[in-house]
């Protein structure tokens, strides 16, 4: 919703400027398409000023600035312009309509906090102009108490440029609230209060964050719990010798023979672990060799310093069939790592067509081992499919972006 309010653009400027039409987000209406000179700058710097003010809680100023922009459009003939600032405002307004005022006064940040030993779940949540405007995870891991914890907390929260609030609450005393509350204040210029209510609406505000804190907390176990039998399906159908929890996948892609790159993605507990990213422009190999591309790849990301660097994967799955496999297990075994961890080729689907009814199925995804012919099929939509079929996906989505 908020996207639709103030469509602004969803990729960093770099990314941006290079497009040459419009992102998909502009046909759905969650872009303005700045790359591409369809607002002004004056226009869109309007946009993220109001979407600065409708986070702060500021909904008066920004319908009263919205209001302007629309009646100055109509009065110079703009009527287009005119419509999108019109359309603008309904969103804004339906959507403060829905907002409920939960206490009287100015801004506020409520804090609570579910903790499990040294694993802490905190929750903030941002009363602006007396509504709920929104809320906050933080998933923590310390050894300190809890009061210490949370000082420790708000100092680097508020340190790093966080709105700073005339109220933080908290469900508990710490030692040092009111000189951190004298510290705020002189940064923000104006009086800043850290209490812990004991009751009525501050209090239950403050509840409401520590219980926010203890669903989440549960929700990550969940989520930890099933991607760790996701992870002992794949170790047993596809007979690794380690249950992978770090996964890396490998994909090529060339346009024509040329402009040829290679792409590693990395999937840690289930999930995408995006600092272990890796593009790779392909030097080497000239014309459309794939397999000779695969292995320049895995020559340089298995080097040794690059090992040491970067440490090993439990597994790795190359985009492809037997004839990747078969590639990357020469030059893993080259490189003496053999066994050093799992190594898998993931087969897309083939279309089968009957010739009798003239139907058209699809056959299911194959996964290659090294040493056996016929490839292990995992059960149609299983989530230890999904998974290998998702970080197969990531990679060649990689690749293409490197182009």
């Amino acid at each position: 919703q908020l996207q639709r309010m103030f469509p602004l653009r969803h990729y960093p400027l770099a990314r941006c400027k290079a497009r040459k039409r419009p992102c998909l987000y502009h046909q759905i209406g969650q872009c303005s398409a700045p790359c591409c000179g369809l607002i002004s700058a004056e226009d869109y710097a309007t946009l993220v000023d109001g979407a600065m003010l409708f986070l702060e809680g500021k909904n008066r100023q920004l319908v009263a600035e919205f209001k302007r922009r629309m009646l100055e459009a109509s009065d110079e003939l703009r009527f287009e312009e005119a419509a999108r600032w019109r359309n603008l405002l309904r969103s804004i307004e339906v959507t403060v309509e829905k907002q409920k005022v939960v206490m009287q006064g100015g801004d506020s940040d409520a804090i609570g906090f579910h903790r499990d030993g040294t694993r802490l779940e905190l929750a903030l949540l941002f009363i602006r102009g007396g509504v709920l405007t929104g809320s906050r995870l933080f998933n923590l891991n310390w050894e300190l108490d809890d009061a210490e914890g949370i000082a420790a907390f708000l100092r680097q929260y508020y340190s790093e440029g966080a709105y700073i609030p005339e109220q933080i609450l908290l469900p508990l005393e710490i030692e040092e609230g009111a000189a951190l509350a004298d510290l705020l204040g002189e940064v923000k210029g104006k009086r800043v209060a850290i209490t812990r209510p004991l009751r009525g609406i501050k209090h239950d505000l403050v509840e409401l964050a520590g219980k926010n804190a203890a669903a989440a907390l549960r929700e990550r176990d969940d989520k930890q719990a099933s991607s760790e039998a996701v992870l002992e399906v794949l170790q047993q159908r596809l007979h690794l010798l380690r249950l992978p929890r770090r996964i890396e996948c490998y994909d090529i892609s060339t346009i024509q023979g040329r402009f040829s790159v290679g792409s590693g993605v990395a999937f840690t507990d289930g999930r995408p672990d995006k600092a272990r990213y890796r593009r790779y422009r392909i030097r080497e190999v000239v014309g459309q060799d794939d397999f000779a591309m695969l292995a320049e790849v895995f020559s340089r990301r298995f080097s040794s310093e690059r090992v040491v660097q970067d440490g090993l994967p439990d597994l790795v799955v190359v985009d492809g069939g037997i004839g990747q496999l078969n590639a990357a297990a020469e030059i893993i075994s080259e490189l003496a790592l053999m066994g050093r961890f799992d190594l898998v080729s993931l087969a897309k689907s083939r279309v089968v067509s009957s010739m009798a009814d003239d139907t058209i199925q699809k056959s299911n995804e194959r996964v290659f081992l090294p040493g056996r012919r016929n490839p292990v099929v995992l059960k149609q939509n299983s989530a230890a499919l999904l998974l290998l079929a998702a970080i197969r996906n990531e990679a060649h989505r990689f690749a293409i972006e490197y182009h």
